[in-house]
């Protein structure tokens, strides 16, 4: 019911207040907030409009205005004195118009997305329609089961109203190659957790977000995640630039209200669904900064089969629509964990891996034949130099150049150092320069793979081993 309805009614007498001034006496303190929450506003103006009025009301109650009453009841007296300071204010307009939008903001605006949401999902959920859709899934976009289970924890979780949002997780969709149809998907499924009940009101792209916009970089910044119940990341970690607020999102993402400054208000904690799909051309490892990270789900797109934009959307509402929930989310959670690991977050087995390898092996033994260039060149100008220079690889510049072609080595430069002497011990000194012998780190490395444990066979028993036995 609207206000006008509900609360037309303006008079009063001595002995009886209007129907405002009563329905406001209920609360405590006695506020005009409890009256409108009570009722359906289309827009915030109509709100203000509405806001306005009901201070006025009271500002004219004659039962209001009975000095008995307010003697016997503190709390009206209260009441007249804030009606009256606030329809006299010099500024009125504004100042109730700020104090709508934070009422809008907390209580209705999210109203009409939740009604378009319960259009969608509240229907029986159909077993046979998710695994059509799920096989489709996989034909088109050639996902992994890994993928799906994905984006099956996602929609789950974003469905929900009541989510706990320490349960979020974002999906990054990325890949190196163009016209992989990441920015489609993505809206799609926006489109369709936001109640888009067509493919062209999902077409639309209002759930398409940026990196300033979500962290509020500005002072009257306000994340789309506050209007929306997901919402789209397009590009969001272009490159390193972008990837180092990677930090703040983690925060963001297990948050359920925003603090958003009001015009002429002041800043006020409004609900918000942090269910974020990021896509981008980069590798996950450049944005993540933790040796492992629980938040992100990582899908890697590849090129999909042609498909019709009206029969993706069907496919994927079916699948969002009527996908399975599990009864305990928290250890789908943890059953769920993603096993994403980015460039500073590489382990010493990575690194030692790396360094006992045939291929070090390989760098190493090259050095050793073709000698140090710059080195070669100041034995040759006379400078002093010695050629024994030559079989020293020097600590740790020889090994980091190696390394750095895997990993970051600004970001990793302690723990290759730490790698490099527990595998072949303290360097060797000479003045000021550290340094291995090569010869003798040859050696090291050769007993090392050696060493190694087996790797087991690689042979393909399916396929046609000309005379067609199995080993066993």
């Amino acid at each position: 019911m609207n206000y006008k309805e509900k609360y037309g009614d303006k008079t009063s007498t001595a002995d009886k207040p209007c129907t405002v001034t009563a329905e406001a006496m209920k609360s405590y303190p006695p506020d005009v907030e409890s009256v409108l929450e009570g009722c359906d506003f289309n827009n915030l103006r109509e709100l203000a409009d509405a806001y306005r009025e009901a201070w006025n009301a009271l500002a004219c109650d004659k039962w209001l205005l009975n000095k008995r009453t307010r003697q016997d009841m503190p709390e009206a007296d209260v009441l007249l004195t804030r009606a009256k300071r606030i329809s006299t204010s010099a500024d009125a307009d504004r100042k109730t118009f700020a104090a709508a939008e934070s009422l809008w903001l907390r209580k209705f605006e999210r109203k009409e997305l939740v009604r378009r949401r319960n259009g969608l999902f509240s229907v029986d959920k159909s077993l046979d329609k998710y695994f059509i859709a799920k096989n489709e899934l996989t034909r088109i976009y050639r996902y992994s089961e890994a993928d799906l289970e994905a984006w099956r924890y996602f929609v789950c979780q974003a469905r929900r109203e009541d989510a706990d949002p320490a349960l979020n997780r974002a999906v990054y969709l990325w890949s190196e190659e163009k016209m992989t149809g990441k920015t489609t998907v993505a809206r799609i499924v926006a489109g369709i957790l936001n109640g888009c009940a067509s493919w062209q009101d999902v077409r639309r792209g209002v759930y398409l977000s940026d990196v300033p916009c979500e962290l509020q970089f500005g002072g009257f910044d306000r994340p789309k995640a506050t209007r929306y119940a997901c919402v789209v990341m397009d590009e969001a970690f272009a490159g390193k630039s972008t990837a180092k607020y990677y930090g703040k999102f983690k925060t963001a993402i297990t948050s359920d209200t925003a603090n958003v400054n009001i015009k002429f208000g002041s800043a006020v904690d409004i609900p918000c669904t942090r269910n974020y799909i990021f896509t981008s051309n980069n590798d996950i490892a450049s944005v993540v900064a933790d040796e492992s990270e629980r938040r992100l789900f990582e899908i890697h797109a590849q090129r999909p089969i042609e498909t019709d934009y009206e029969k993706l959307y069907e496919i994927w509402r079916d699948f969002i629509v009527n996908a399975p929930d599990e009864p305990d989310t928290a250890k789908w959670y943890r059953d769920t964990m993603p096993k994403v690991k980015g460039e500073v977050g590489v382990t010493k087995d990575d690194i030692k891996s790396a360094f006992v390898s045939p291929e070090f092996l390989a760098a190493v033994e090259d050095y050793a034949r073709n000698g140090n260039a710059a080195t070669a060149a100041e034995i040759a100008s006379g400078n002093g130099v010695s050629s024994v220079n030559r079989y020293q690889l020097s600590y740790p510049k020889f090994f980091t150049d190696f390394i750095a072609k895997s990993y970051d080595v600004r970001k990793n430069a302690n723990i290759i150092k730490d790698v490099i002497v527990s595998v072949f011990g303290e360097p060797c000194r000479s003045a000021n320069r550290r340094y291995y012998n090569i010869i003798q780190l040859k050696s090291d490395l050769e007993r090392l793979l050696k060493e190694q444990p087996e790797q087991p066979s690689t042979v393909d028993y399916t396929q046609d081993n000309g005379d067609k036995e199995l080993p066993f």
